[in-house]
């Protein structure tokens, strides 16, 4: 079993942090503004909410150094008083901070941990060394403090406060590229940029028996191929049993769904193809590292074990 964070409850409160790139680094008209707009989002719901102390750090790719990026987290698991951890938006070097958390504090004081983008890093780097259940979905400036859709409400809700499991409810259409039946095994992956940092690295976890969920941004084909081929030639495709391929721009010619399949074509797993997670798009919660069953004569995902007590 893996390790679960305890449930968020209204009137918690939730430590925000910037592990990677820092507040101006967002592609918004007005970036601060659009932080505001996320925290009051989160109060509203009814949360208090805790800057880490270099959160509005400036300056550089990053905001701050690895050691006080790494230094906000590890002081976010430390309080008590802190019940959940939400990254403000993504960018570059959220890899810098592995090597610095105090993984025995987070396995000794489990947390929601919420975020997707470059946090992709920390979800897989903390799950490969604790165990520790943490949650791909919205951040705090990306997508709250955007334009956020009831779909982005209602899942932060069901996962993180509700603990629901069960079949993940749809807000598009989801297809079935290839393949029948079910697969069942653990829920990993995240960015697909982000995932290619961890090769080779103590930070990428034993995929054996998973179920690979990634998600696209944004692509040449070219480097897409090549990411996939490096994937490929890594081991990847032949220990998972399923994938779940998240929001995509469209590349005239070049769909990432045929792709995927054009690498993949010697394997026999299920892909299935949804626009509910990933950046450009409303926002499922996908717990990394719990049991779920994916489906490709129904084109769904279920989860099967509890992702917060």
């Amino acid at each position: 079993m893996p390790l679960i964070p305890s449930r968020l409850k209204i009137g918690d409160t939730i430590g925000v942090v910037t592990p990677s790139g820092p507040i101006s680094s967002s592609p918004s008209d007005d970036p601060y503004l659009e932080l505001e707009r996320g925290l009051a989002y989160l109060r509203d719901l009814g949360f208090k909410t805790l800057l880490g102390e270099h959160a509005l750090q400036e300056g550089g790719l990053a905001a701050g150094s690895p050691q006080e990026r790494a230094g906000d987290l590890n002081a976010m698991f430390a309080n008590p008083e802190v019940s959940a951890i939400i990254s403000t938006h993504g960018g570059v070097a959220a890899n810098s901070c592995l090597p610095l958390l105090d993984y025995e504090l987070i396995q000794a004081q489990p947390k929601i941990l919420l975020g997707f983008s470059d946090i992709s890093t920390l979800h897989l780097g903390i799950y490969s060394q604790t165990d520790l259940v943490t949650f791909h979905g919205n951040m705090v400036m990306y997508y709250f403090g955007m334009e956020p859709q009831e779909y982005d409400r209602q899942e932060f809700l069901s996962r993180l406060i509700l603990g629901e499991i069960g079949p993940v409810n749809k807000n598009s259409p989801w297809r079935t590229l290839r393949g029948e039946g079910s697969v069942e095994g653990r829920l990993l992956g995240g960015n697909d940029w982000v995932m290619q940092w961890l090769l080779g690295t103590p930070y990428w976890p034993d995929f054996s028996g998973a179920i690979l969920f990634i998600e696209v941004p944004g692509y040449s084909p070219d480097m897409l191929v090549n990411r996939l081929n490096q994937f490929k030639q890594a081991g990847l495709f032949e220990q998972i049993r399923g994938v779940l391929i998240g929001y995509a721009k469209k590349v005239e010619d070049y769909p990432v769904e045929d792709i995927f399949l054009e690498v993949t074509a010697e394997d026999n797993f299920p892909i299935l193809k949804t626009d509910d997670f990933g950046h450009h798009c409303p926002n499922t919660v996908l717990p990394v590292g719990v049991n779920a069953r994916l489906d490709a004569d129904t084109s769904t995902l279920e989860l099967l074990e509890p992702c917060v007590e």
